[in-house]
C-alpha cells in the first residue's frame, strides 16, 4: 500500500473528540450483521443522526460503505 501509518508516533483516540467527515478510524468491535470489520480502517463519510451517534464510513479493507455507531470506531490520529 502506497499509503503507510506511523505505528510509533500515531494513537487511535476514543477521549471524545467530535467525529469529522474524512477521519480516518479503526473498528474496534466484533460485533457487526455483515461479519467481523474489527481492525479494519474506516474512512468517515457523513452523520445519520442529529446526535452524532451514527456515523456511514467508507471500509477500505472491503471498499463497502457501512453504517457505524460512534462507540464503535476510535480515530487514528496523524503522526507529528
Amino acid at each position: 500500500r502506497s499509503q503507510v501509518l506511523c505505528q510509533t508516533v500515531a494513537h487511535i483516540s476514543n477521549s471524545g473528540d467530535k467525529m469529522k467527515v474524512g477521519a480516518l478510524c479503526k473498528v474496534r468491535t466484533h460485533e457487526s450483521p455483515n461479519g467481523s470489520q474489527f481492525g479494519h480502517f474506516v474512512v468517515v463519510i457523513r452523520k445519520l443522526s442529529s446526535n452524532d451517534r451514527v456515523w456511514s464510513a467508507r471500509n477500505l479493507n472491503t471498499g463497502n460503505v457501512h453504517q457505524y455507531y460512534i462507540e464503535e470506531l476510535r480515530e487514528v490520529k496523524k503522526c507529528p
